[in-house]
């Protein structure tokens, strides 16, 4: 279910303004490259995996503040370590994902050929 905004203030809250500059520069990168190619996506991953481990102190710190005070290494494990595990393996497998799936074809369509090509949805 979606929301209908009737009136947001955006003058009294500089958060909400960044947050919806923020997602008009998403809309707007989408727009323009809609469907990256699985070399892209990959070193888009790679960059997310090189920022989550250089601040991965900072990010731990963060965690602990949020929970209360929680062990940092516990955090490094529970947290930062699947994450780059699983971005290793979304790197990983990403090229079979994208790759288009043939489907049959009723032969009264013959010589007709059917495949799905997964787009992203945004």
């Amino acid at each position: 279910m979606v929301a209908n905004v009737v009136h947001l203030d955006t003058a009294q809250s500089p958060a909400v303004a960044e947050l919806q500059r923020v997602f008009q520069a998403q809309k707007s990168a989408f727009r323009s490259q809609p469907m990256l190619s699985a070399e892209d996506r990959i070193a888009q991953l790679q960059r997310l995996r090189e920022i989550i481990a250089r601040y991965q102190d900072q990010l731990a710190q963060a965690v602990s503040e949020d929970f209360g005070h929680r062990s940092l290494d516990e955090t490094k494990f529970a947290e930062i370590m699947t994450s780059l595990e699983g971005i290793k393996y979304y790197q990983k497998n990403v090229r079979t994902w994208m790759r288009p799936q043939k489907r049959h074809v009723n032969p009264l369509h013959l010589p007709a050929k059917a495949r799905v090509v997964y787009q992203p949805l945004g």
